[in-house]
């Protein structure tokens, strides 16, 4: 790993890795649509769905932006 490079980051020149990026859970958890579906459900139920989600796009099997949906 570079002296100056983040932790998981991709090493200079090469592309990093988009199933390293999903989004943070409190911006998924603030889209309109999963602060409706918490109103509604509660929200363990919603941020369990999330994790989920978010483990889902670590390992390739969603696209990150696709984490909300």
């Amino acid at each position: 790993m570079h002296r100056d490079q983040a932790p998981g980051a991709a090493p200079p020149g090469e592309r990093p890795d988009s199933r390293r990026r999903p989004p943070r859970t409190d911006a998924v958890l603030a889209d309109p649509r999963l602060a409706e579906a918490a109103r509604r459900l509660g929200r363990p139920l919603v941020k369990t769905a999330v994790f989920d989600a978010q483990e889902r796009a670590r390992r390739g099997q969603i696209a990150p932006a696709d984490v909300a949906d």
